[in-house]
């Protein structure tokens, strides 16, 4: 048996690395783990909140596009009548240029 002290140094490149190896992986698991949960609670969110439509929306949504899109008559006597949202557009682009190349 020897009595005395230790010869050699301790290695303090392998003393960091077993002291911060472990510290990285816990904060790196740490931060992958926040951002599931962010993603799940979002994901969940979506598909609960968002996502369902309700019956009454479809028809309504579907009633409205209808209108947007069916020629129709307002007021005959005045001369009111409905015409597609698109038509009535491309009208009014068509007025503007017309007014714009007679200045």
């Amino acid at each position: 048996m020897q009595n005395g002290y230790e010869k050699s140094d301790v290695n303090v490149g392998k003393v960091i690395l077993f002291a911060l190896g472990p510290a990285i992986f816990i904060v790196v698991a740490l931060i992958g783990l926040d951002q599931f949960f962010l993603w799940s609670s979002q994901d969940a969110y979506y598909q609960k909140v968002l996502f369902p439509q309700s019956q009454d929306y479809v028809e309504l949504s579907q009633s409205q596009q209808k209108q947007l899109d069916s020629y129709g008559v307002i007021d005959e006597s005045k001369g009111r009548y409905q015409i597609p949202i698109d038509r009535a557009k491309q009208l009014l682009v068509n007025q503007a240029i017309a007014r714009r190349s007679r200045k």
